[in-house]
C-alpha cells in the first residue's frame, strides 16, 4: 500500500477479501450458466443444420412464439450463441480487472 491510503485493520482486510471471493464466486457460476446456454444454442445449431432451409421452425421472441424457416432463424441463432460467449467473457474479464484495481 502507498502511504496515502491508511492501513486496513485485520478484520477490514479479512471483509474485502469474503467480498471479493463472493463476486468471484458469483462470476464463475454467471459464466457455468452462460457456457450451458450457448452449449444449448450449439445443440439446436447443428440439429437444424441438416434440414431443409424452407422447412417451418418455430422461435421464442420476447415471449411470443412466432413462425419462421430455418433459412431465416438459423443466422440468428449463430449470432445469439457468438454473443452470448462474448458476453461472458467480457463480463468475467472486466469483473476481475475491477477486483484487481481495487486492490491496488
Amino acid at each position: 500500500m502507498s502511504s496515502s491510503k491508511q492501513k486496513l485493520s485485520e478484520q477490514e482486510i479479512l471483509s474485502q477479501f469474503n467480498s471479493y471471493k463472493q463476486e468471484l464466486t458469483a462470476l464463475s457460476t454467471k459464466i457455468g450458466e452462460l457456457e450451458s446456454e450457448a452449449e444449448e444454442h450449439k445443440l439446436v445449431i447443428d440439429t437444424m443444420k441438416p434440414l431443409d432451409v424452407t422447412r417451418k421452425c418455430f422461435r421464442l421472441i420476447g415471449g411470443v412464439l412466432v413462425e419462421r424457416t430455418v433459412q431465416e432463424v438459423l443466422p440468428a441463432l449463430q449470432t445469439n450463441a457468438d454473443g452470448v460467449i462474448r458476453s461472458a467473457y467480457f463480463n468475467a474479464i472486466l469483473s476481475i480487472l475491477n477486483i484487481f484495481r481495487s486492490i491496488m
